[in-house]
């Protein structure tokens, strides 16, 4: 445990890099150090090469209790049906006339970027790369272009 302490400055500076102040910094990494020693007294072994520490590991942990913290103290707005209801009747939009709007976009595309999108309708990126061999990132960014082209274009 002495040589995760040592580096004590190191993981308040990777935590500072999630976006949060030094105070709050302190108190995530005093938590890390909890979380551990608690863990290593069950028997982790978080050596590394039996000299040093698992970065990765702590890296791993101090994120976690991050985004913990994070996702707890997020507020979420309930919105009323009342406003549901006002943005709806608010709202004159005819979806038929969207959607062949929509058809239409597609028609000037590009033959494989229409064809993803289409096929992306009833499928998972992850299916259509595994049934395809195409890979995963290649689909996502060319369903992401296409998507960011028909909003353009609709005006959204």
């Amino acid at each position: 445990m002495n040589k995760v302490f040592n580096k004590h400055k190191s993981w308040i500076g990777i935590v500072e890099s999630f976006g949060c102040n030094k105070d709050t910094a302190k108190d995530i990494v005093q938590d890390m150090y909890v979380k551990v020693q608690v863990l290593i007294n069950k028997g982790l072994d978080i050596s590394y090469n039996d000299d040093d520490v698992n970065y990765y590991y702590i890296f791993r942990t101090l994120q976690s209790i991050y985004y913990n913290q994070y996702n707890k103290e997020k507020k979420v707005e309930v919105i009323s049906l009342d406003y549901c209801e006002q943005v709806k009747q608010s709202c004159n939009l005819d979806y038929n006339e969207i959607y062949n709007d929509v058809k239409d976009i597609l028609e000037t595309l590009h033959w494989y970027d229409k064809k993803v999108y289409n096929l992306l309708e009833t499928s998972t990126i992850r299916d259509l790369s595994n049934k395809t061999g195409i890979s995963y990132h290649s689909l996502y960014n060319t369903n992401r272009k296409v998507k960011r082209v028909i909003k353009n274009k609709l005006g959204l």
